[in-house]
């Protein structure tokens, strides 16, 4: 497998025969209903990151930082998988699956829920789990979207298993009254220790004017367990390659 942090929450997923995309975002500044105006702070992505096709695309959430129309134009996607009213999608409620087969192999995605603090009732976020079969053993990836550490986690673990990949939304973003709407350091680490995953792609941080937390608190709290050498510290743009076996 290989793993490419693009910006803030995008990023290529390829393993097995199939290429993924997650929330492809483009845009320099928008509009989030309950934040205002958000801009990038980082130097905008490599456009050439979203080149070529995908078979297919997850999209976490409606809202501008996530869902990017002019980026899911550019990568001529083959499925875009969304949450519930996305238009142009095919949605999926929580715990309703996607099955696609490819050169002998089976990708199974399934939606589960993305719980935070004090987001309105109207918005229904989706996190992803994914498992390919057909190779010697069975892979399985965690998107978590944003989301906090809830009893929602704990069923999917009982429910799925653990993940080999984690990818991991950071980040400590609020919502307008303050509340937590995806994870900080602490959400993150009960995360990792629920999931127990082989390897940790850390998403969703530095990027944005609207992300709270830098990820420097992680590093120091993850460098203090079993877990330090299974996360990948990527910098934006940078990729890194696991034997998905």
């Amino acid at each position: 497998m290989k793993f490419t942090w693009i910006a803030g929450p995008s990023f290529v997923f390829e393993v097995g025969p199939f290429r993924i995309f997650g929330d492809p975002v483009l845009a320099n500044e928008f509009k989030l209903p309950d934040l205002g105006e958000v801009t990038r702070i980082a130097a905008p992505p490599n456009p050439a990151l979203f080149s070529g096709g995908a078979d297919v695309v997850l999209v976490t959430s409606l809202r501008a930082d996530h869902f990017d129309p002019a980026a899911l134009a550019r990568l001529e996607p083959g499925t875009v998988l969304a949450p519930l009213k996305t238009p142009g999608a095919r949605a999926l409620a929580w715990s309703e699956s996607y099955q696609i087969e490819k050169d002998g192999m089976t990708l199974t995605i399934t939606a589960v829920e993305a719980s935070s603090t004090g987001v309105e009732a109207t918005e229904h976020d989706n996190g992803y789990f994914l498992r390919l079969e057909g190779g010697a053993q069975a892979f399985t990836a965690y998107v978590t979207g944003d989301t906090i550490f809830s009893e929602a986690t704990r069923t999917l673990q009982r429910e799925h298993g653990y993940s080999n990949l984690l990818v991991l939304y950071l980040g400590a973003e609020r919502t307008g009254n303050g509340s937590a709407r995806s994870a900080g350091t602490k959400d993150g680490m009960q995360i990792v220790y629920r999931m127990q995953p082989n390897a940790i792609a850390a998403v969703h941080h530095g990027t944005f004017s609207h992300y709270t937390e830098a990820i420097e608190p992680f590093l120091e709290n993850i460098g203090l367990t079993i877990y330090e050498k299974r996360l990948r510290r990527l910098q934006e743009g940078e990729s890194f390659e696991k034997a998905s076996g």
